[in-house]
């Protein structure tokens, strides 16, 4: 049916006060309106529930497509970051330089993958490409050792049918998903002697991050004195909290493991691995909050191994020792495979 004309008629009747109205307005339209004492009826020609059914699938359709293209808007963008991976130089796009900072770097035995994920971080309907990196176990789909194997580098949004460019990872800053579904900005360099660690928890709000809330640390001779925050953790205004409490707003954000589609399809393993992985908690201080650390050994069928418990944190290891594996479990570490 259609609509335009039908609309046009209706106003017509109603705001020009029409005394008549064709019967007919077009051959080549499956429908009739007649005017009887006022009253308007139209024959559409067709079935009335038919044609609900064909408006509900026509808007399904839509909606649909329009999905398809919301997503599709970055795609242009995406085989650009993608050519230039494969040539091994970003230096041509606009992409945060943190991206040659890796995660993992200094671990011989972790894959760094660079890739992005497409995501509507604030529900309002526009998705967001988000750029970062995973680290894996060598030849595992399994997260590196250590604390921070995900990290987001870049986020674009789109404005005016264009991707924007939100957030861009500067200097030695990072930025990781939360479990809650916050933002995690760690400062890398505060540019105080004292200041030793700065965490805000953000929520993404169309084309910028919100504080939710804030912690930081101080060294003050020997004591360590945390700090929290609604907006500034580094303000004059941030309240002294517990260690205790700074480690329950670490928790209560988590760290979430984010797998990026890689921009470089990984190589396929070399051969099958089986590995032994265990959190801990680590003690001493350092410049990150997250303070939960991952270790593991890893068994290989030809019985050569890795092993990344802390005793040989970068060694390869030629043995299979059944009571070992035993003792690594009895420990704390879990199968994986």
């Amino acid at each position: 049916m259609n609509r335009k004309i039908l609309a046009m008629l209706m106003a017509c009747i109603v705001l020009n006060g029409c005394q008549a109205v064709p019967d007919s307005v077009d051959d080549t339209n499956d429908f009739q309106v007649t005017v009887n004492d006022g009253e308007v009826s139209v024959d559409t020609g067709t079935d009335a529930g038919a044609a609900e059914e064909s408006l509900t699938e026509n808007e399904t359709v839509n909606d649909s497509e329009d999905k398809a293209g919301q997503e599709g808007s970055y795609e242009d963008l995406i085989s650009e970051i993608k050519a230039v991976v494969e040539k091994g130089d970003i230096s041509g796009v606009d992409v945060s330089a943190s991206t040659k900072i890796k995660a993992g770097e200094m671990d011989m035995d972790t894959d760094v993958r660079y890739g992005y994920l497409i995501k509507d971080l604030d529900g309002d309907g526009t998705d967001e490409l988000i750029l970062g990196s995973t680290s894996y176990i060598v030849d595992t789909n399994l997260q590196a050792r250590g604390r921070y194997n995900s990290l987001i580098y870049d986020i674009f949004t789109m404005k005016d049918g264009k991707p924007e460019h939100v957030v861009k990872c500067e200097g030695y800053d990072q930025y990781y998903f939360g479990t809650d579904g916050t933002i995690i900005k760690e400062v890398g360099d505060s540019n105080s002697d004292t200041m030793v660690a700065v965490a805000t928890f953000n929520n993404f709000n169309k084309d910028k991050l919100e504080v939710v809330e804030g912690i930081r640390y101080d060294l003050a001779g020997d004591d360590v004195i945390y700090y929290r925050s609604d907006s500034d953790p580094t303000g004059d205004s941030a309240e002294k909290i517990t260690f205790e409490k700074w480690k329950e707003i670490i928790d209560k954000h988590g760290y979430e493991f984010t797998e990026f589609t890689p921009f470089v399809e990984p190589a396929a393993p070399t051969k099958k691995a089986t590995v032994y992985v265990r959190t801990f908690e680590e003690d001493y201080l350092d410049s990150a909050i997250q303070y939960k650390w991952r270790e593991y050994k890893k068994y290989y069928d030809d019985h050569t191994g890795f092993d990344n418990t802390g005793n040989d944190p970068l060694g390869e290891f030629s043995s299979y020792d059944e009571e070992a594996i035993d003792d690594l479990i009895s420990n704390g570490f879990v199968e994986k495979k």
